[in-house]
């Protein structure tokens, strides 16, 4: 890839070209060039790795396993804020898949029951307070 904005104007270009061959809508893979950039990549090729039967949409976990593998996500407040900021602009969202996303975060990080309550309540009260919020 080439460097400054020209190398990436192409390789964003690149990246539409590929999802609509892989028929994968346009606007989903511009948000992941938007937030992850040049790793992008990583998150498609976690895509093309899944199967259909998981719990998550094949878009959700993909950007779950790249979020858990290489953006220090530990927590599902980390993911639903600081990566997918799902819980600012699309809290409906965030409700469809929270049970989800933490089941596989459970798995990943082998939770305890514990662990997994403490982090089930953290996220159900940031959600409640956002709510209050709007």
């Amino acid at each position: 890839m080439k460097s400054g904005a020209v190398g990436f104007s192409k390789f964003i270009q690149e990246m539409i070209s590929e999802a609509e061959q892989n028929e994968l809508d346009k606007k989903l893979v511009l948000r992941w060039v938007n937030r992850y950039g040049g790793n992008t990549r990583q998150v498609l090729d976690n895509y093309y790795a899944l199967t259909d039967d998981n719990d998550l949409p094949k878009d959700v976990l993909a950007e779950l396993q790249y979020c858990l593998d290489q953006e220090m996500v530990y927590k599902p407040t980390d993911f639903l804020i600081r990566r997918t900021s799902g819980l600012f602009f699309d809290i409906d969202w965030v409700e469809t898949y929270k049970e989800a996303i933490m089941k596989e975060m459970a798995r990943y990080f082998e939770w305890t029951d514990e662990q997994y309550e403490q982090y089930k309540a953290e996220l159900n009260k940031t959600i409640e307070e956002t709510r209050l919020q709007m």
